[in-house]
């Protein structure tokens, strides 16, 4: 434990039960069943990698036991909100789902399966990271590199829909005996390159956020590709387009929502729980996805969609030819993440022995 940040002394019990009032650094003792008592934990008490710049008090207190950090979903803090713009987006895609099988094949059009269950991922891995990240800094680490797999799953499954439910045929055949490995392979890049900026201090740090930025910047072209191919080269207009636009225009702008410190920044404590910048990011990401949702449902269902013409293609593949690739991206993910998560314990157990 990190003495430093959190020094946790018990006090004789209080009135309203067994539970012990928790006493934070700065003196300010806390009791965990108060709803209101993450409004008492001011941002010095906790970990550095678990603060939000200009989020003076509302966290969660750290180093409690993991059933602690359930309340996150229920108490007033910083992470209701972010929780919450994760949790139900997840739901709703899974209902959206089950509304979809009633009309559709969803293994044959299998990009409209596998693009939803991509978006249940990220989001529901985002409201894993956001209720337990504040337990530790090695939590927070652990945690957030498994919202980043999310987010790479969600990359993974984006590039791939596109093309085959999305794309011209002309494109396609250029490119189909490619695009899957292609998106592999960009995915995995991507994924190590995001795990790796959870490790503290590592000595190739900027060229980390360096590959991270071009990967991204890669993807986002390479996303776009059936589209603009589709629009702007060969001039076709079509149902699901206006959702195209509009998930491009939310996606495509969210890391500068994320990367934004106002409202926050322009009174500092007022914007503890919400309305800060991050839950707008988190429903921004929502609405993106909304969008591409249903761009690749109306490129499936409705009479100008590109899928109808693709599934007609001989060398169109099936679900089943995906299961190699996603095996392949889930190995190497999770051999990262095992990796990863023994770095970020010989840190934090380096720092203790070092402070000890």
């Amino acid at each position: 434990m990190n003495e430093e940040l959190l020094t946790m002394t018990t006090t004789p019990p209080i009135k309203r039960g067994k539970n012990k009032l928790v006493t934070l650094n700065n003196g300010v003792e806390v009791d965990p069943d108060d709803l209101k008592h993450p409004l008492l934990v001011h941002e010095s008490c906790v970990p550095p990698c678990s603060k939000e710049n200009y989020i003076i008090n509302g966290y969660m207190i750290p180093y409690m036991p993991v059933s602690y950090y359930w309340k996150t979903l229920y108490t007033v803090n910083y992470d209701f909100i972010n929780v919450w713009t994760h949790l139900l987006p997840s739901c709703y895609a899974c209902w959206m789902l089950y509304h979809f099988s009633k009309t559709i094949d969803l293994v044959e059009a299998w990009p409209l399966l596998v693009l939803t269950i991509g978006v249940i991922i990220v989001f529901f891995l985002s409201t894993v990271a956001h209720v337990f990240h504040g337990k530790s800094a090695a939590w927070h680490r652990t945690v957030f590199t498994l919202d980043y797999f999310g987010i790479c799953v969600n990359a993974f499954t984006q590039t791939i829909c596109h093309f085959h439910a999305s794309a011209d045929v002309a494109l396609f055949k250029s490119l189909h005996p490619h695009i899957m490995l292609f998106s592999t392979v960009l995915s995995c890049a991507g994924f190590t390159c995001y795990a790796f900026t959870q490790l503290d201090n590592h000595p190739h740090f900027s060229r980390i956020m360096y590959g991270k930025h071009i990967l991204n910047a890669i993807y986002f072209i390479y996303k776009l590709m059936p589209c603009v191919h589709r629009f702007l080269i060969l001039g076709h207009t079509w149902t699901g387009l206006k959702f195209h636009i509009l998930q491009f225009f939310f996606l495509g702008t969210s890391p500068l929502i994320l990367g934004s410190p106002y409202p926050q920044k322009l009174s500092p404590g007022n914007f503890d729980i919400i309305g800060h910048s991050h839950m707008w990011f988190h429903i921004w990401t929502w609405v993106g996805c909304y969008c591409d949702i249903f761009a690749i449902y109306y490129d499936v269902t409705s009479h100008d969609g590109a899928w109808k013409n693709l599934k007609k293609l001989e060398s169109y593949p099936t679900l089943d030819k995906l299961h190699i690739y996603s095996l392949c991206f889930g190995l190497y993910s999770l051999a990262v993440i095992v990796y990863t998560n023994s770095k970020i314990r010989e840190c934090e157990e380096a720092k203790k022995q070092k402070k000890s």
